[in-house]
């Protein structure tokens, strides 16, 4: 007869295991106090945190110096209101006697009938710090020059080049409209010539030459024209009112050039040479004397072309690229 041995009880590996069961406080009204506390704590901290970081940046931005190009900062106005403000600039830099940023070295003794370069690879003015009037904008893009100017009052001017030495001269620059038949005082640009700064703060502005490019399509003109004239930008001084002059038409025929293309790039031309200006723009050009000019009514203080040259634009966007300048003998 088999042996039977003792049964042992032992604890099936199957078995679930038995725990105590865990017993739970009810949180009581010091720990909800206790945790509004440690979260309020959280809020502030990050409060702090953020309002000090604020103050770094400030400080930083008050510290930071002035940015040199005229274009980005809001210097006051034109150059003339420049000489009222002791003969420095909006960057508290000295200015030259006639009031402007001095010229780049490359302007100040050029060589006669050598064409040189007012923009760089960058289709950036060599002449960056000479707005003139006017609160525009510049933006440099891959093949040309954008101009910004959104007032539907005023004009703003570029210089892009001031001869020291009063050459007579031929300015030449592409420039292209952005059409809006709708709208035809729209995305206006032009060049101008013979701009010359006052003597004395508070002084009249000086008249100079301004061009026109509007390619809007009128009777006679499918294209467009090339409007001349001689206009004036007074910002006023103490009891003197603003006042513009945006711009007298030259008389006798001698103030539109019809346009050969539109929606396109146009090439114009100024040559100034011992009292004669020659306007051209693609393929067309006209002349006239500046002492016939000088006797016809209401023209007897027209301007000396010698002067400032550049680009303006008014009321929207222009472009402009490949501006020469060249400096010429009698």
């Amino acid at each position: 007869m088999p042996t039977l041995l003792p049964i042992l009880s032992v604890e099936h590996p199957c078995q679930p295991q038995q725990y105590p069961k865990p017993r739970f406080r009810a949180i009581s009204t010091r720990d909800r106090l206790r945790f509004k506390s440690w979260k309020h704590r959280g809020v502030t901290s990050a409060l702090l945190a953020l309002t000090a970081l604020l103050v770094a940046v400030l400080v930083l931005r008050w510290n930071a110096p002035a940015k040199t190009d005229d274009n980005d900062g809001d210097i006051d106005g034109p150059a003339v209101r420049a000489v009222a403000a002791a003969g420095r600039d909006g960057n508290g830099q000295r200015m030259t006697d006639a009031g402007l940023p001095p010229l780049p070295e490359m302007l100040k003794k050029r060589p006669l009938h050598v064409p040189l370069p007012l923009q760089d690879l960058n289709h950036e003015p060599i002449w960056r710090d000479a707005r003139l009037a006017g609160k525009g904008k510049r933006w440099p893009q891959i093949t040309q020059l954008c101009l910004l100017d959104f007032d539907k009052q005023e004009r703003t001017l570029f210089a892009l080049d001031n001869d020291p030495q009063r050459h007579w001269f031929r300015f030449a620059i592409d420039v292209n409209q952005l059409l809006d038949k709708d709208k035809r005082d729209r995305n206006a640009i032009g060049i101008f010539f013979g701009w010359r700064p006052v003597a004395e703060a508070g002084d009249v502005p000086h008249r100079f030459y301004a061009i026109q490019l509007d390619e809007q399509p009128l009777v006679g003109f499918p294209h467009g024209q090339l409007n001349i004239g001689i206009g004036r930008i007074d910002t006023g001084h103490k009891l003197r009112l603003p006042a513009t002059e945006w711009f007298f038409p030259l008389p006798m025929g001698k103030s539109i050039l019809a346009l050969e293309k539109s929606l396109s790039w146009h090439h114009l031309e100024v040559e100034a040479l011992d009292q004669r200006v020659k306007i051209t723009v693609d393929t067309k050009s006209l002349e006239f004397n500046l002492n016939w000019l000088r006797q016809q009514d209401l023209y007897q203080d027209a301007p000396d072309p010698r002067g400032a040259v550049g680009i303006w634009c008014g009321n929207g966007q222009a472009f402009c690229r490949n501006a020469t300048t060249m400096a010429l003998a009698r």
